[in-house]
């Protein structure tokens, strides 16, 4: 799945983008944006970020966007270019092939969260320590496979077993879920184009496609034919050890289009005691 954003915004001149290209420093740099607000009642023991040049920032002035990003500041992520979330959205399937990185392609997380192999994945993983015993967060998910490939009435949807994927891994587990209106059970199932669209969790979905509005007419300049509304997830952590996070995204199947992800700065909920001293993060 891809998650984009802009390193400059010369259409977007408000918004602030930043790639983390260099690997000694962007470690730290994406882990002081996820802790930035929680001021203690943590303690970052390591980061490691997996992804190739291009596919991870940081950004601000996220308000300014209008109806898109509804946090001011995150990260980005993205199974292309974060560059790519530019408009105006004049294609209905936008991707890139990303160059190989070690790590990012098969990683058996992201594959257990679709049908088939995984390809050009970028994520964060990070060891910490919290006080409390809850983890928290939110965070707009956004696809080219909008709406075409969504079921169950996207037109190339019937039997598609290409899907983005997306994950909140807490300890090893997704949290990053929502109601399965598809089979009517409303059990927990990943957020993805099958399971947030038109049709299914709809009032969580924004249209952006270019073939449902007139030439000139679409509601956002971004190049992702739909995305999700701010979404959130809670996972429970165990206070005074060692636990893990692990977020990001990653494309499903050989299709290459992207997708995208954006994730709020303050996943980690605090107890209002205690803090301790915050180690650097390595990447």
């Amino acid at each position: 799945m891809t998650a984009f954003l802009l390193a400059s915004a010369p259409t977007w001149a408000d918004i602030i983008i930043t790639e983390t290209n260099d690997p000694a420093t962007r470690g730290d740099l994406i882990a002081d944006t996820v802790v930035s607000n929680v001021g203690g009642g943590v303690t970052i023991e390591s980061v490691t970020v997996v992804g190739a040049d291009g596919q991870a920032g940081t950004f601000t002035n996220g308000l300014s966007t209008g109806g898109f990003i509804d946090f001011e500041a995150g990260v980005i992520l993205s199974s292309g270019s974060v560059s790519s979330v530019l408009g105006p959205n004049v294609d209905d399937g936008t991707g890139e092939d990303m160059p190989t990185v070690a790590g990012a392609d098969g990683d058996p997380d992201f594959n257990s969260l679709t049908l088939v192999n995984t390809f050009d994945a970028v994520y964060v993983e990070i060891t910490f320590i919290p006080v409390g015993d809850t983890m928290t967060g939110t965070f707009v998910f956004a696809s080219d496979e909008y709406n075409e490939y969504a079921p169950p009435t996207g037109e190339s949807s019937a039997g598609n077993q290409f899907f983005d994927v997306m994950g909140f891994f807490v300890n090893g587990v997704n949290f990053s879920t929502t109601a399965d209106q598809a089979s009517g059970s409303g059990v927990p199932v990943n957020v993805s184009i099958n399971t947030v669209n038109k049709t299914y969790n709809a009032a969580d979905f924004v249209n952006n496609d270019p073939t449902d509005f007139p030439a000139n007419a679409l509601p956002f300049d971004i190049e992702a034919d739909g995305f999700t509304s701010r979404l959130s997830w809670t996972a429970p952590v165990n206070p005074g050890v060692e636990n893990t996070l692990k977020f990001g995204v990653a494309d499903g199947g050989g299709r290459v289009l992207q997708v995208e992800r954006s994730t709020h700065e303050t996943p980690i909920e605090r107890s209002p005691s205690s803090s301790g001293p915050r180690k650097q993060a390595v990447s």
